[in-house]
């Protein structure tokens, strides 16, 4: 009976321990975070970083004494800066002088081409966080997870320094370079555009976070750290079905039309200049936390 006794007395006590051990308390959090981001194309072309951040809402809710899971959303900027030495490009026509409909090609060729880009994400970050304590109340922390999100914004602004044009009849295999003025046919500098577009694909990146948990009451804390968001490769980032040209002329207003690279295809082999993009983000995160 006193074995018993004592067994039942120990197994109250391990119970009692339990519950004084009770998990942490869910967490709402609003945060910023912000530093170089770049957006990759692949090696065709070069790709330089530039400022970039945001900022979302969070909430953490814990799984154990150390673990929590956490789900929000927030909104990115990414911005980020192409350069290609040359470029050939080509878009579709059709002749028509009424007397007769001919196809042919306004085929361009460039040198010193750079176009910055903007892109805004709504990203959704899942991610599971590890936290222990290192001195007094304050605790170091690391998560990791994914981030889904598709683009709201995107806006671009290009230029180019030298370009060549010509056009290509290919029924009869002639080529006709400065000769048609009226169809913007001849050598140009300094031409530039800018513009918006909409992609139809989202991005998906891996995301990692690592600092330290300040808490600053009993309801309140502020995680200072840093962020690393690597952007799995997307593909076709598009605006339309049938691709632009990335340099064309408007014969009606003797103009010339150019076009994002993200958005534009050589229309004479169908190819695209970016079939893939990625992007890239680290910096500084800071996010001020409140217990429920």
């Amino acid at each position: 009976m006193k074995r018993i006794t004592a067994l039942a007395a120990t197994i109250c006590c391990m119970v009692s321990g339990l519950q004084a051990q009770e998990l942490p308390q869910d967490e709402i959090s609003v945060y910023v975070l912000g530093g170089f981001t770049q957006l990759r194309h692949g090696s065709a072309f070069t790709s330089e970083s530039k400022l970039g951040g945001g900022g979302g809402v969070s909430y953490a809710s814990p799984i154990s004494r150390h673990w929590d899971m956490i789900g929000g959303v927030e909104l990115f900027y990414y911005s980020g800066t192409l350069k290609a030495d040359t470029l050939s490009g080509s878009a579709f026509k059709m002749y028509n002088d009424g007397s007769r409909i001919e196809p042919w090609y306004y085929n361009s060729k460039i040198k010193g081409y750079t176009e910055q880009q903007h892109i805004t994400y709504l990203q959704v970050p899942l991610m599971v966080r590890y936290r222990v304590r290192v001195f007094g109340n304050h605790k170091w922390y690391a998560a990791g997870g994914i981030k889904a999100g598709y683009s709201v914004i995107t806006k671009y602004s290009n230029e180019i320094a030298q370009l060549s044009t010509s056009a290509y009849f290919p029924d009869t295999h002639q080529e006709f370079l400065p000769e048609m003025p009226n169809h913007g046919i001849g050598n140009f500098a300094n031409q530039s555009s800018k513009g918006s577009m909409a992609f139809k694909t989202g991005n998906l990146s891996v995301a990692l976070e690592t600092g330290l948990r300040w808490s600053l009451s009993s309801k309140t804390s502020l995680y200072t750290g840093i962020f690393f968001d690597y952007g799995v490769w997307e593909t076709g980032p598009r605006q339309s079905d049938t691709n632009l040209p990335l340099v064309s002329h408007d014969d009606t207003n003797d103009q010339l039309i150019l076009n994002s690279i993200l958005s534009s295809e050589n229309q004479f082999t169908g190819t695209t200049y970016v079939d893939k993009l990625g992007v890239l983000a680290f910096g500084l995160k800071i996010n001020l936390a409140f217990n429920r």
